[in-house]
């Protein structure tokens, strides 16, 4: 078997107990339309889910326009209002917040029916 890592994501509290906050999701490139991202996210929303979590936010690159549609297509809401410019190193970037404001609506289980996004 090949240890090789694919991917990874990262979940956490955000500020409101309430609220997950999804601080990465990242997939080798090379993998990408597999179902293996799909599955992650199902992942962190089903963890989410058994922490007690209600709702789950992230931030994403406004100019990350593949992960934007990726999160979009996991139901994620973009929320305009909070595109903000920060500085990273030295460069600045625009970013983004999703929220998924209801995880009770979310699925956890299957592939999503178009693997573009997967």
């Amino acid at each position: 078997m090949n240890d090789k890592i694919i991917g990874f994501s990262d979940l956490g509290p955000a500020t409101s107990k309430s609220v997950a906050e999804l601080y990465a999701i990242y997939l080798d490139p090379a993998y990408i339309g597999k179902g293996i991202g799909s599955s992650l996210f199902r992942i962190c929303v089903a963890t989410a889910k058994q922490r007690g979590f209600q709702r789950m936010t992230l931030t994403v690159l406004s100019a990350n326009f593949p992960a934007r549609m990726f999160y979009e297509h996991m139901q994620g809401r973009a929320l305009p209002e909070t595109e903000i410019e920060i500085n990273t190193g030295g460069t600045r970037a625009k970013v983004i917040a999703y929220e998924w404001p209801d995880l009770s609506a979310v699925r956890t289980e299957g592939r999503t029916p178009d693997s573009r996004f997967s």
